[in-house]
């Protein structure tokens, strides 16, 4: 996954119903030993509205290309 990423959350949380979509905008670091990626994303129907989430917990639906 990398920045400009599509993304789908399968599962749902507080606040969001599972399959939303959401923009890759950033990366916010790593976790534990594996170096599992955390990723900032905006949510498609909330653009205000960034959360972090694991790289486990993303499904990338399309890929950004940079030419």
């Amino acid at each position: 996954m990398k920045v400009g990423d599509l993304v789908k959350i399968p599962r749902a949380s507080i606040g969001i119903p599972a399959g939303s979509m959401a923009l890759i905008v950033g990366r916010s670091g790593s976790l534990g030993s594996d170096g599992t990626s955390i990723w900032k994303v905006h949510l498609i129907d909330r653009p205000r509205h960034m959360r972090r989430f694991l790289q486990g917990d993303l499904e990338l639906v399309a890929s950004s290309c940079k030419r």
